[in-house]
């Protein structure tokens, strides 16, 4: 900047120099003058803008870096996720037969779509003994889950499948929850083995599915059921379960 003076009015070189010389001394006598504070970066126009910018971008390739890192590492290792749907996905109601009854937890929502940026697959599975009991029919329960979807649609989220028990609880199957019917289907459609899942959960069902399958389970805290008698970590919602999948995983 101090180098851009020019020679006044046909002036020989050494005014311009003499200018700049003296211009120079009376910019590091007021420099030094200044508190440390103040003087440890000049602030010429646009310094202060180009510094902050630069900081910026080295974020956004940080946050990038570790971004496509972590697609890696899912894909590699071929992770899904398998949520449970009321009182975890959902707000809780009891024998929910209403499609204009739902409730998409919005920490929930905000956890499958970070899922979803992350390449890991999401599925649904869910006891729905409303079917057995004649309270509503597959057709209703199909139609709740299109209406989920398109709730979670408004979060840039979505589920890669449910998967449904319809059985009540004195049936025999081999798919009502803790039982491993419904995430040896999930993984059966999406090609990953049911060994790599994690299951996330507010029920005690989804914690002893976990158990049976040597698999992570996590607890939240969004259901009825807000305490469990279990080793497993228990989280306030959705949400805190992913990040801390996400961080202990990498």
């Amino acid at each position: 900047m101090l180098d851009a003076v020019a020679p006044c009015n046909g002036a020989p070189n050494g005014l311009a120099t003499g200018i700049r010389s003296s211009t120079a001394q009376t910019l590091v006598i007021a420099h030094a003058r200044l508190p440390p504070t103040t003087r440890s970066k000049p602030r010429f126009l646009g310094y202060s803008i180009s510094v902050h910018a630069t900081r910026r971008s080295a974020h956004r390739r940080r946050r990038d870096s570790l971004h496509n890192l972590l697609i890696v590492h899912f894909r590699l290792n071929r992770v899904f996720v398998a949520l449970d749907r009321d009182g975890t996905l959902i707000e809780y109601v009891p024998y929910l037969v209403d499609p204009e009854g739902i409730r998409v937890n919005t920490r929930a929502a905000l956890a499958v779509r970070k899922l979803n940026e992350l390449s890991i697959p999401v599925v649904v599975i869910t006891n729905q003994p409303v079917i057995a009991r004649g309270l509503a029919s597959r057709e209703t329960v199909d139609e709740i889950h299109v209406q989920i979807s398109a709730e979670l649609a408004k979060f840039d989220a979505f589920i890669h499948g449910y998967f449904v028990c319809p059985h009540s609880a004195d049936g025999v199957c081999d798919c009502r929850k803790p039982k491993p019917g419904l995430v040896v289907q999930a993984g059966t459609s999406l090609g990953i083995a049911p060994s790599t899942c994690v299951i996330i959960g507010d029920s005690w069902r989804d914690i002893q599915l976990a158990r049976a399958l040597g698999v992570p389970g996590l607890h939240v805290q969004t259901g009825p059921e807000r305490t469990h008698d279990g080793g497993e970590k228990s989280f306030p919602d959705v949400r805190s379960a992913v990040d801390y999948l996400i961080e202990t995983i990498v």
